[in-house]
């Protein structure tokens, strides 16, 4: 496998040079990411825990928290593979060993392994990484998928790896020897078709469940003075061919509402270039959230409609303060972000037909109440529903309501999570 990466690489080694050259976010961690790390200090027994990025990193907070209180003994070392995942990992887990995954070559995965020293290894969501796994099966260290989660586009990407010599074998190898916490039975059941043993599959629900609301005093004064000036609209993780959307869907509500505020979010900063463009064409100024941070505690209120969030971590406290939200990564075929982050602050959630990563999870919010789904124009345009919502106050508090109640009723997951994690190592959940 090894060797196949290393063809890929010689054949993508212009692409790779020039991404050098041209990306510091392709060169951030590079010394982690080729295996050299310091030494894990302490004898502590360790569970290292992957997650990708951001969200991964906020689902793993309340799995390491149980985990805290079923295993007391234990380290935790948590791996990423980008600088947002980097620093949103690094506020969460202050006093653990944060650092980037290694490569998948298997040198740098194995010292990786020899820095970590881990006695269990936690993917969270999916990551089959064939070398990590290898090398995991080779020394006895239990693999764990918590917040299983296996959409048809993953499975058969999965399935693609699978047509390569022995990839099947291999595949099938790997997700026996796992163990398997899945959101959801339908995730569960490919899994299974993928090679994972029955009795190493269960389900759980979704983490994501049990991530806290966001707490709004942890923002600047003036972000907060933002919201109190009128009512604060928020367009949360939107990814390519959105922001047009959102800015015209907003002029069109300043329109008839000249105090309405928007919190625009990109999914990712480079998206932050084509926010401020679609922001430019419908004559919207903005202020960006870095700079009032940058500003300190005496910044003055922006005058500006728009508040761009050009930071990590700061959305889920950002809608606690919102009269309405939309969720992005759902009106183009992205699969959609997660829209538990508003139900949780008891925040009226939209969303776009396309919301393929969170299918569970948005039928239960359109069935109880605190959702609805918009389209980018017509009779449910997000302008239209944006506009309907903020003039009707009763109706923004019952849904905001109903996502409270339903958020806190399948809270839970992060314990059954964290439980079968823990008997993956041989330890007592009794307590």
């Amino acid at each position: 496998m090894s060797l196949l990466y290393a063809v890929f690489a010689l054949l993508g080694s212009p692409y790779i040079l020039w991404k050098l050259a041209t990306s510091p976010k392709f060169r951030s961690g590079l010394r982690e990411k080729w295996g050299i790390r310091r030494r894990r200090e302490g004898e502590a027994s360790c569970v290292w825990i992957h997650a990708v990025s951001v969200g991964e990193v906020a689902a793993a907070k309340p799995v390491v928290d149980e985990l805290r209180r079923i295993l007391p003994g234990h380290a935790f070392a948590i791996s990423v593979a980008t600088p947002e995942g980097r620093a949103r990992a690094a506020a969460l887990f202050q006093s653990d060993f944060v650092f980037y995954a290694p490569y998948d070559f298997i040198w740098s995965v194995r010292r990786a392994y020899d820095a970590i020293r881990p006695a269990a290894i936690v993917c969270m969501e999916f990551e089959l990484w064939p070398n990590l796994w290898r090398e995991a099966i080779r020394r006895g260290i239990p693999i764990v998928v918590s917040n299983g989660r296996m959409t048809e586009r993953a499975l058969s990407r999965v399935r693609c790896t699978m047509k390569f010599p022995c990839g099947t074998a291999m595949t099938h190898l790997r997700m026996g020897y796992a163990t398997i916490v899945a959101q959801t039975e339908e995730y569960a059941a490919r899994f299974r078709a993928l090679g994972s043993k029955p009795e190493r599959v269960s389900v759980a629900g979704n983490v994501k469940w049990d991530i806290p609301a966001g707490d709004p005093t942890r923002l600047p004064d003036a972000v907060r003075a933002i919201a109190a000036g009128g009512p604060l609209l928020v367009a949360g993780s939107t990814r390519e061919g959105e922001e047009e959307i959102v800015a015209r869907s907003f002029a069109e509500v300043r329109r008839a509402l000249p105090a309405a505020r928007l919190a625009f979010a990109p999914r990712h900063a480079e998206r932050d270039p084509a926010a401020v463009e679609a922001l430019g064409r419908e004559g919207l100024s903005f202020v960006r959230l870095s700079e009032i941070r940058g500003a300190g505690a005496g910044s003055p209120t922006p005058g500006a409609p728009v508040l761009l969030v050009d930071t990590v971590g700061d959305l889920a406290a950002i809608y606690a303060l919102a009269a309405a939200a939309f969720v992005g990564g759902s009106l183009v075929s992205v699969g959609g972000q997660n829209p538990l982050e508003p139900a949780a602050a008891g925040v009226p959630v939209l969303f776009g037909p396309s919301m393929e990563n969170f299918k569970a999870e948005a039928q239960r919010l359109l069935e109880a109440g605190p959702a609805r789904t918009v389209e980018a124009a017509g009779v449910r345009s997000l302008a239209g529903v944006w506009q309907d919502l903020l003039a009707d106050g009763a109706k923004r508090a019952a849904m905001g309501a109903a996502g409270r109640t339903l958020v806190e009723k399948n809270r839970g997951a992060a314990r059954r999570n964290a439980e079968a994690i823990a008997r993956a190592l041989g330890g007592d959940v009794s307590g």
